[in-house]
């Protein structure tokens, strides 16, 4: 049973400047090692701009995902809410014990699953999230 859907979008330019002023505190507030380690380790030869790219995605993952639950932005910590590739290249957002804790405590919902699609298209990333429950 569907519990949720969230939508967002996400300047990779956004991203990218971060990136550039070496804000790092920034990029170590919203993404976990983790998301940092695929977007700048899964680069090619376009370097920053792929993994402007990929962050642009992640965050616009976790952002869809807030709103999911039904709740604003930072009503989790984004480094709570983790997104990873299957080895199929499929993302997903992982459902550890605490962030289901944390969506049950200020959400009352009990979410089973978190479905995620992510694309990216001239410089704009875009994720949707549906949340299920039993």
């Amino acid at each position: 049973m569907i519990e949720g859907i969230g939508v967002d979008l996400v300047s990779s330019e956004r991203i990218r400047e971060i990136i550039k002023k070496g804000n790092n505190r920034v990029l170590d507030r919203i993404f976990s090692k983790g998301e940092l380690n695929v977007a700048i380790k899964g680069v090619s030869g376009r370097g920053m701009a792929r993994s402007a790219e990929r962050l642009a995605g992640f965050f616009a993952a976790k952002e869809a995902f807030l709103k999911a639950v039904g709740g604003g932005i930072f009503s989790i910590p984004f480094k709570k809410i983790e997104v990873s590739n299957k080895i199929s290249g499929e993302p997903f957002i992982k459902l550890t014990v605490e962030l289901r804790r944390l969506i049950l405590d200020k959400f009352e919902k009990s979410i089973e699953k978190a479905r995620l699609s992510i694309s990216h298209e001239k410089g704009i990333a875009v994720a949707f999230v549906v949340l299920e429950k039993r």
